[in-house]
């Protein structure tokens, strides 16, 4: 195997690929990508056993091969490097020796790098992408639905399938719904049907590197390996593949409110700021804040003995007196995740859940459990 290849180019699709790697042990297969030489490319893929990230930088290809490197320290070689082009080169075995890549300078400076690595048949996770079928998506429409509904997901609970966001396609729409047992978010789009009439569960894990891939990119496609198991994201010269969390989702129509009979709209904007105010006083560990709906005022208020409290009003149209208790936390995660100028909240009392809703978005809404209010 032998090639050469421009280093920045190099740099930046290891600097993509290295992202899911693991540092904890340089031996470890799951530390090392997968260089395969690839119709005049060079293809880099890593691993971590549940997700598989590869990219493609052009190359001239004196000799096919392929062969595994640790992929930390492949990164930091290739970012340190001080030529423009690099020069692989793996005769016998499983050393790769690195030159520059520009004859002229080589001859004159004597480069030489020397870097162990492993065969390629060790690597535990390639990519299979015989048979499956891409469906394009708009990146943006898929970007809005995973940032309005991941902050519902549960990190690591034991009831593993709260653990992403739950995927299906009915009724025309695309459905994205996220839960941790007290609050759900759930969104629908329309969009291309990429399931083949079947629902999935994303890894929360997965979603942020979807996430971050798509935020860079103008075209996207998606397909789904029924009989894997996995996902799979192509944009551009970039693949990402997941493995999907096992497990039947809850039927998450039945806890959305059917009888909300108090709506009230709020600056949303003004909304945040009092409650950030107040989580300066809310007590630990649930950060409670108290939201006070009397007379056309909402009072924001928080309270730590011997330290202090906080109580401001924003202006509303309610009548009535209710006192309703929340995770402070979880507010401000369902009203940063909205972009609109005032947020519609729906309840029927102190006890019963709480939704939040964009007035002009009939096709996003999110749900809070209310807490035990702390005298």
């Amino acid at each position: 195997m032998e090639f050469i290849i421009n280093k920045n180019e190099l740099s930046k699709a290891l600097s993509t690929v290295t992202t899911i790697t693991s540092t904890k042990e340089i031996n470890e297969i799951v530390s090392n990508v997968l260089i395969e030489t690839e119709n005049g490319a060079i293809s880099i893929t890593a691993t971590d056993l549940e997700r598989s990230l590869r990219d493609k930088v052009p190359a001239t290809i004196i000799r096919e091969g392929s062969i595994l490197l640790p992929g930390k320290k492949l990164a930091d070689l290739v970012k340190g490097f001080r030529y423009d082009t690099m020069k692989f080169i793996i005769n016998e075995g499983e050393k790769v020796i690195i030159q520059n890549g520009n004859e002229e300078q080589e001859k004159k400076y004597k480069t030489n790098i020397e870097i162990m690595g492993k065969a390629p048949e060790e690597f535990p996770m390639p990519f299979q992408l015989d048979g499956l079928d891409f469906i394009s998506v708009n990146p943006a429409v898929i970007i809005e639905m995973l940032e309005k509904v991941l902050y519902a997901a549960a990190v690591d609970d034991a009831r593993v399938v709260f653990n992403g966001i739950f995927v299906e396609h009915k009724d025309d729409l695309l459905h994205f719904v996220a839960t941790d047992g007290r609050r759900l978010s759930l969104i629908k789009r329309i969009e291309q049907n990429f399931l083949k009439g079947n629902s999935i569960i994303i890894p929360s894990r997965s979603v942020k590197e979807i996430m971050k891939l798509l935020s860079n990119a103008s075209e996207v496609q998606i397909a789904y390996d029924e009989n894997n198991h996995q996902i799979y994201i192509k944009a551009g010269d970039i693949y990402f593949t997941s493995k999907l969390i096992e497990g039947s989702f809850p039927d998450y129509n039945q806890v959305i409110p059917k009888d909300q009979p108090h709506k009230v709209e709020i600056y949303r904007e003004e909304f945040i700021d009092a409650i950030k105010q107040a989580m300066v006083f809310a007590p630990d560990p649930n950060k409670q804040v108290q939201l006070h709906f009397k007379d056309n005022l909402l009072m924001v208020k928080s309270a730590t003995p011997d330290l202090g409290k906080v109580e401001d009003g924003l202006e509303i149209n309610f009548n009535g007196d209710i006192l309703i208790g929340f995770n402070s936390n979880y507010l401000i995660d369902v009203l940063e995740a909205l972009t609109c100028e005032k947020v519609l909240m729906t309840f029927q009392s102190s006890e019963a859940p709480a939704m939040f809703f964009d007035p002009d978005d009939k096709e996003f809404l999110s749900i809070v459990m209310p807490m035990k209010i702390q005298d």
